[in-house]
């Protein structure tokens, strides 16, 4: 089974999005249809979500998971981490050399790795099936695209027998792409094959408006220019 979470909302507070741009990306990606929507304790109390079944709400220390009774899965940066089992450890890893240390230090059952960036420009292979042999139980990849290629990692990191991955719209804050990683598995794993993403241009006109800042034309799936050809220029 391939899970797939949205971290968009994470890596949106320097733009202070207001509650309507914020409530309209809420309900764009839930049409979308990520297996998880993560965002931070303040979207969260700032659109409240009807029904929290399917969101995870990122935490800066497990004790803050008092305060949200209806939420049961919690993403927390390891030096927060204690070892109770509703909380996600997240691990960041620059280079593929950090994986050396992986096994020491994760207590927890569940763990996101987040970067890896150079990983394809090694034996990738080899490092992914490290990473999932000394896996607890499951291991959620977050690639980051230093490197230009988060989206091929993770797509790797399916082939390689991995489930579970974060990402986020329009490969916001250096992630790979959602739109990317759900077309690519669509055609390489059948992933969700009768899905229709008619929402993506509106999806990406709305986090354009919030960041500020227009997708370049040729970006893969969502740019406006894509289709664009000229004879002998392809």
């Amino acid at each position: 089974m391939i899970r797939i979470t949205d971290i968009t909302f994470s890596y949106l507070e320097a733009f202070r999005p207001s509650k309507d741009l914020l409530e309209q990306l809420y309900a764009l990606l839930v049409r979308i249809g990520p297996d998880a929507i993560e965002m931070p304790g303040w979207v969260y109390d700032c659109i409240r979500p009807s029904s929290p079944k399917h969101i995870v709400l990122r935490v800066s220390a497990p004790s803050e998971m008092a305060d949200y009774p209806e939420i049961n899965r919690f993403v927390c940066r390891q030096n927060g981490y204690d070892a109770s089992g509703s909380v996600m450890t997240e691990i960041q890893m620059n280079d593929i050399k950090e994986l050396t240390f992986l096994g020491r230090n994760n207590a927890s059952s569940h763990v996101r790795l987040v970067g890896l960036d150079d990983v394809l420009c090694h034996d990738y292979k080899k490092a992914f099936a490290k990473i999932l042999n000394n896996a607890k139980d499951r291991v959620e990849f977050c690639p980051e695209d230093a490197f230009s290629c988060a989206t091929a990692a993770a797509i790797e990191w399916i082939n390689a027998g991995g489930t579970d991955l974060a990402v986020t719209f329009g490969g916001l804050g250096g992630k790979a792409a959602l739109e990317e990683v759900l077309q690519a598995l669509r055609v390489v794993r059948r992933h969700k094959p009768n899905a229709s993403y008619d929402v993506l241009p509106e999806t990406a006109a709305v986090v354009e408006e919030i960041v500020s800042r227009r997708f370049d034309d040729h970006k893969a799936v969502i740019g406006r220019g894509i289709f664009d050809v000229e004879s002998g220029i392809h």
